[in-house]
């Protein structure tokens, strides 16, 4: 059963006499349990005076001296753990005083003389200062850190709680304080005739080991029990611990009555499973409960009458008793250390698994592909990314070749193996609709080789695919522009000439020449400016009739030309008004740019409701036709046209432009060669009423439609 919250642990880092703690007044809550224990010291200390003193003469050592015990934690309610020194409050000399005054009862009692009474009310105080001083010099010189104390009880238990063991090693400075305080009661004499020079050596043991049994057993009991006992510990198997107990009394009962002290080993047993099965608070009130039972009970072996051998039988009983209450404490101790860590470790197990399953739904959320793989590179794991990057499962076993599984390879053709991956950048995936490229970097997991590699893959191939066409681009860019510039600039040079010639007519036709070229330079460059704008823009979407945008691009394009135009347009669309008048531009313009030679372009815009909610617009012209097999590919970017479409000038944006707006409109575009030899290119744009706007509208009167018409420009 776990100690964590029950008890106080040690502090790590912190040294002792470090931070002293504060015994400030208790609250009034507490202010009555504090007197009442203290009066229970009183009575405690007066009564075994009282007791011990009335039945034995002056010379003769008592069978019991527990006064020690008790003088030791009365004076620890008021001093300070982390002091060396007790401080003199009012307190701590009331105690003091009332400590003199039982050595002063316990010399009547005894019909002690003079110095010894007053040998005797000096000695019993000041053998408790002398404990508690040994204790903290030893916890000092061992350099064992001050105890967590308790943050929420009251200031006299949290001043217990300094004193009491926590660790089986704060045994260590109670019995070293212990030996030290029996051996000044020797030395001044605190029992009225017992001391060094009248007692011989083995009564001096025998004192001794009383004095440390009592003391320490006693003691450390008392102080555990006291500062760390909570109501929640009401839940112990009390039943289990009193059976246990009474056999323990019996056992020992049988010992004492009969002289079988090797048979007292057998003592072990209740004691550990007291301390494997309970807290440490219930082992160390069975361990007090077991000592007040070995020396109380049995007169015959705590006297020091005679010498039945080397050692007194009471030494032995005293020493078996105190070493079997200590084991029982230590044992209590790390089965609460023990505890407390595999509590440690279910916390720790649990976090852990939590961090688990948050890293595992950051690594199965990652867009970027991840493929773990182990010193050797082969597999380990992976994310479902990776599986919908590389298009189909990994392979089920781990080891292999798992590149060459994908048949991944470089930009130029060469297959990929895994050792490649630390020095290719980007991977080639075949794919049924042609390739996929891929950019994967490798990430080390530790410095540890055998942790193994992370490959990271993202798919760039519509970036790849975006460099290559910027790099047509750059051509075909370079290619447009150097000649209208290398026209421009030669146009330029001959006006000049012809002015200083003075043939002025000739240089206004070069200069007119001269602005066509500027012209041609002023198209390209609108044209890439309008593209990119549709890629970025937003959409203003209204609703308006289809034949205001076609007569806007009817009446511009009659600047350029004779043209006939036959319009059939009496629908209403909800689309944006300026990029459709500008995809209606682009297609009108390749209708009048790709022509028959020698012939007026004849250009047929119709619209047509085929299914709720679209509009189907149709451009149709006479022209040169499309080349077989390119009906999809003329709406790619940078695309120009091949045969004789070749000898027509262009950048290759005008259709893309187009096949965007619609897209973005929610529509679609398509090209077909028609009856009459040339090209059809037809899209859809919502019909008026499909979105908010169009509802309202269709409330209104719809506009007259506008009558089919032939017009020659």
């Amino acid at each position: 059963m776990s100690e964590r919250g029950a008890e106080p642990t040690r502090a790590e880092g912190t040294s002792p006499g470090v931070a002293p703690t504060t015994l400030d007044t208790p609250p009034p809550s507490s202010r009555a349990w504090f007197w009442a224990i203290w009066t229970l010291g009183l009575t405690m200390t007066t009564l075994f005076a009282v007791v011990v003193a009335g039945s034995h003469p002056p010379g003769v050592m008592p069978d019991v001296w527990l006064v020690a015990t008790v003088a030791f934690t009365w004076l620890c309610m008021d001093w300070s753990s982390s002091r060396l020194l007790p401080r003199p409050t009012p307190l701590f000399l009331l105690t003091f005083a009332c400590l003199s005054g039982i050595g002063v009862l316990t010399g009547v009692l005894m019909e002690a003389s003079a110095l010894d009474t007053l040998r005797s009310a000096a000695g019993i105080p000041l053998q408790a200062v002398v404990m508690g001083l040994g204790t903290q010099v030893t916890r000092r010189a061992m350099k064992l850190g001050e105890p967590a104390l308790l943050p929420d009880a009251a200031p006299w238990r949290r001043a217990w709680a300094g004193w009491a063991p926590h660790e089986a090693i704060d045994l260590v400075p109670l019995s070293a304080g212990a030996v030290l305080s029996a051996l000044f009661s020797l030395l001044v004499g605190s029992v009225p005739g017992v001391d060094l020079w009248s007692l011989q050596g083995f009564e001096n043991v025998q004192w001794i080991s009383h004095v440390v049994v009592v003391t320490v057993v006693g003691g450390s009991a008392t102080l555990i029990i006291f500062s760390t006992w909570t109501p929640a510990d009401l839940d112990q198997p009390w039943t289990r611990v009193i059976g246990v107990w009474l056999a323990s009394v019996s056992l020992l009962l049988w010992v004492h009555s009969t002289g079988a002290v090797t048979m007292a080993w057998l003592q072990v047993i209740p004691t550990i499973i007291i301390a494997l099965t309970c807290r440490v608070w219930v082992t160390a009130l069975f361990s007090l409960l077991l000592g007040a039972v070995s020396v109380t009970l049995s007169p015959r072996l705590n006297s020091i009458e005679g010498r039945p051998g080397p050692v007194p039988l009471s030494t032995v009983m005293d020493l078996m008793v105190a070493a079997l209450i200590l084991v029982a404490l230590t044992l209590a101790f790390l089965n609460r250390r023990r505890d407390d860590l595999m509590d440690d470790l279910r916390v720790e197990r649990a976090r852990t698994s939590r961090h688990l399953q948050v890293m595992e739904t950051v690594f199965e959320a990652m867009q970027e592909g991840i493929v773990v793989v182990g010193e050797n590179l082969t597999m380990r794991f992976h994310n479902s990314a990776a599986v919908e990057l590389l298009g189909r499962p990994f392979p089920a076993e781990r080891g292999g070749d798992w590149t060459a599984h994908f048949g991944l390879s470089t930009l130029d053709g060469r297959p990929v193996g895994d050792r490649d991956l630390f020095e290719v950048e980007h991977l080639v995936l075949p794919t049924p609709a042609g390739r996929r490229v891929l950019r994967q970097r490798t990430l080390r997991l530790s410095d540890q080789a055998d942790d193994g590699v992370m490959v990271v893959l993202v798919d760039v191939t519509e970036q790849h695919q975006r460099m290559d066409e910027l790099s047509g681009f750059a051509g075909v860019v370079a290619h447009d522009l150097r000649a209208p510039l290398t026209s421009l600039e030669g146009w330029l040079e001959m006006a000049h000439d012809s002015l200083q010639d003075g043939e002025g007519d000739d240089a206004l036709v070069m200069l007119g020449r001269a602005r066509s070229s500027n012209r041609r330079m002023r198209q390209i460059i609108d044209d890439w400016l309008n593209y990119t704008v549709q890629r970025q823009g937003t959409l203003h979407e209204i609703v308006f009739d289809l034949v205001d945008p076609v007569n806007a691009v009817v009446s511009q394009m009659a600047e350029n030309g004779p043209h006939r135009f036959s319009i059939e347009v009496p629908h209403r669309v909800e689309a944006d008004l300026a990029t459709v008048r500008q995809v209606l531009a682009n297609l009108v313009g390749n209708a009048s740019k790709f022509s028959r030679p020698d012939t007026i372009p004849e250009i047929a815009l119709r619209s047509h409701r085929t299914e709720p909610g679209w509009i189907r617009v149709d451009v149709e012209d006479r022209g040169i036709g499309l080349p077989t097999g390119q009906e999809e590919a003329i709406f790619d970017e940078y695309r120009r046209g091949t045969g004789p479409a070749t000898a027509v000038e262009g950048f290759g944006l005008g259709l893309a432009l187009c096949k965007r707006v619609v897209e973005r409109h929610g529509g679609t575009i398509w090209a077909r060669t028609n009856q009459h030899g040339g090209t059809t290119v037809s899209f859809t744009l919502p019909a008026a009423g499909a979105g908010p706007e169009g509802a309202l509208a269709s409330g209104a009167p719809a506009s007259t439609p506008a009558p089919a018409r032939r017009v020659l420009t």
